[in-house]
């Protein structure tokens, strides 16, 4: 598989609970890779998952996270 309509294709054939155990894999996966990249500490908190950012990270105004979730993309 190389592209992804081919991933969505096969993601889309598995039994739910196979679907669900790929989502939580792509999201552990997805999430290590940003704090990596960004240097924030992670916790999980019950289902949530809270970042807090390092010591003179710039402030998380909606403009902010708006670019950050369109670079990430």
């Amino acid at each position: 598989m190389t592209s992804l309509a081919e991933i969505e294709s096969a993601a889309k054939q598995l039994q739910p609970s196979e679907q669900r155990k790929l989502v939580r894999m792509l999201t552990t996966t997805l999430r290590s890779v940003a704090l990596r990249k960004s240097n924030a500490a992670g916790q999980c908190v019950g289902t949530d998952y809270l970042l807090s950012a390092p010591i003179g990270a710039p402030a998380m105004t909606p403009e902010h996270v708006k670019q950050l979730l369109e670079e990430s993309l």
